[in-house]
């Protein structure tokens, strides 16, 4: 009976994984890195596995795997092996999900990893092994905001195995920084973010980046910036030569951007934006003294 009992969950569990692969729909897709493939959809299934059986249309080619909106909670080396043994994954989206944990060597057989998308999940940095991204010598767009990093900081370590990293998009929050291992990230070009409250920026907060190449920048804070604001904001982005927007308003007025220029001061840089930086109760007319004035003059910017 206890047998019995047995092969007909095996069963179940068997037909459970054919339905789930059936509802995974295949189309053509070319990802953010330009590779030209098939997209296999399974978002939305209500699963913590990958399907057992793999498509046919998917052995050998570039595959985008989308996970989303299901029930994964742990993501181990195992969790993609039975399909990265006949596609080369360039991109996993595997975003609203309840993950809470990243075992060391996840990623390590998926080298052809482009692109990847761990945004909305519940991840800390307790839960992410320092290892759980080694060997992912590729990446370069990575999505890892609104989860819960706000207690004890980012992954540093594990996020600076990202060396080939263009693109990334993080949560900022009260007490965050830019550590040390982010130094590792001399590639990136492109910092976005998801705000969780209001915060202070610090003349460390963004110091881990100063080797990243970033060229564009918009810190569009409004709301969220206290007024304390360091002078020493921009000498963590020595590559920042093109175009930055600043926008401190809502608690600040105009004060707090114009003295973050102060490592603008005899570079030049194409585009300054500073057009909303006005708070939303006016305490009275801002007069733009030498005081106000005295790093502005400084800056050779084009507009």
């Amino acid at each position: 009976m206890k047998d019995t009992g047995l092969r007909m969950l095996y069963f179940l569990n068997f037909c459970s994984m054919v339905v789930i692969s059936y509802l995974c729909p295949t189309e053509p897709y070319t990802d953010e890195c330009g590779n030209f493939g098939i997209l296999w959809n399974c978002s939305g299934l209500n699963t913590d596995r990958l399907p057992e059986k793999i498509p046919q249309k998917l052995r050998n080619r570039y595959v985008t795997l989308d996970l989303s909106f299901n029930r994964f909670s742990t993501l181990t080396e195992k969790t993609f092996e039975n399909l990265i043994r006949f596609s080369v994954v360039s991109s996993i989206i595997i975003n609203h999900n309840k993950i809470t944990n990243i075992e060391n060597k996840t990623f390590h057989r998926l080298s052809g990893l482009c692109s990847l998308d761990l945004s909305s999940c519940e991840l800390d940095k307790k839960g992410i092994e320092v290892e759980a991204f080694s060997c992912i010598h590729n990446l370069k767009y990575l999505r890892i905001d609104q989860n819960n990093f706000q207690s004890d900081g980012y992954p540093d370590v594990a996020l600076s195995a990202f060396q080939s990293l263009s693109s990334l998009y993080i949560d900022i929050f009260n007490g965050f920084s830019f550590t040390a291992p982010f130094e590792n990230l001399a590639n990136l070009s492109e910092l976005k973010f998801h705000i969780v409250n209001d915060f202070s920026l610090t003349n460390t907060s963004f110091l881990g980046l100063r080797r990243s190449k970033i060229h564009v920048l918009d810190l569009l804070f409004k709301k969220h910036v206290f007024c304390d604001v360091t002078e020493d904001l921009f000498c963590s982005f020595p590559y920042l030569t093109e175009e930055v927007t600043i926008n401190f308003g809502g608690k600040c007025d105009i004060t707090p951007a114009l003295r973050s220029l102060k490592c603008f001061q005899h570079r030049n840089i194409g585009k300054i934006f500073m057009d909303d930086n006005t708070k939303d109760v006016e305490t009275g007319i801002i007069v733009l003294d030498d005081w106000l004035s005295e790093y502005l003059i400084n800056v050779c910017a084009r507009t």
